[in-house]
């Protein structure tokens, strides 16, 4: 006799479950290994260990404020053109987690992975606002990619690099269900039990680990409200819409196309 429901294998599930543990764990300390790279870099090249870029901002004059960004620009630009007249003649994989889970088997180029996250890390500790959190989830899935390749099947690959990514963001951003539920809708396109579950599993605990090496569950950051506005304020955020449909207006123009009518 058949049954309808078959029982999982267990063994099968621990297996998923121990990697998809440590797949978190990775992530996590990729994580934080580029937050205290960029804590150390900001105390040598700002003289500020504070953490906060507008601390560090603050307490610099007036001339450095312009060319520090400006320097940072140049030399990660630098980087990655004389890294890309080195690799000019060697077969590229993918440098981006997307492009890896969407069009590749979850290969990562790690040399040229490398090379982009050092490239981000210098734009951002010199005050560019490029964003730190796509460094950070780049590397969380190319830990995943690393240990993936090493310890699984080919098969398995790009399972295990989204549950890096996943897990990169829960880090980065504090938002495991968020980073869990994009990995397994946008770029897996299902939100099937076998394929979401090892996700929730590395963003869990990815997301515990950073908890417990940050000294607890602090927000990221602390937004001081204002109750009251005043009336420039108003009238500037009644300006926000029309400027906005402005800009979109000239980016579809920019790129020749037809700008959308406004509904």
């Amino acid at each position: 006799m058949h049954r309808l429901h078959p029982y999982p294998d267990v063994q099968v599930m621990f297996r998923r479950l121990l990697i998809a543990t440590l797949i978190g764990l990775l992530a996590a300390l990729a994580v934080a290994l580029f937050r205290h790279a960029m804590v150390v870099l900001e105390t040598l090249l700002l003289s500020n260990d504070s953490g906060s870029l507008v601390n560090a901002a603050q307490s610099l004059p007036a001339w450095r404020r312009l060319v520090t960004p400006a320097l940072g620009g140049l030399t990660a630009g630098t980087l990655l053109w004389l890294w890309q007249r080195r690799s000019v003649a060697r077969p590229h994989a993918a440098t981006d987690y997307m492009e890896a889970l969407e069009t590749g088997d979850g290969c990562f180029d790690t040399p040229a992975s490398l090379v982009k996250s050092l490239a981000s890390l210098l734009v951002v500790v010199t005050g560019s606002a490029i964003g730190r959190e796509g460094a950070m989830i780049l590397l969380a899935a190319l830990a995943a990619s690393l240990f993936a390749r090493r310890f699984t099947p080919q098969s398995e690959w790009k399972l295990w690099v989204a549950c890096g990514a996943a897990a990169g963001m829960a880090s980065a951003y504090h938002a495991p269900l968020a980073g869990s539920l994009f990995i397994a809708e946008i770029l897996f396109g299902t939100l099937m039990l076998a394929s979401l579950g090892p996700v929730v599993i590395s963003t869990v605990i990815a997301l515990l680990l950073t908890q417990f090496l940050n000294g607890g569950a602090a927000p990221l950051y602390h937004v001081v409200l204002q109750q009251n506005l005043s009336a420039p304020a108003l009238w500037l955020n009644a300006g926000d819409w029309p400027a906005g449909r402005a800009v979109r207006a000239a980016v579809y123009l920019a790129d020749g196309l037809q700008p959308p009518r406004i509904r």
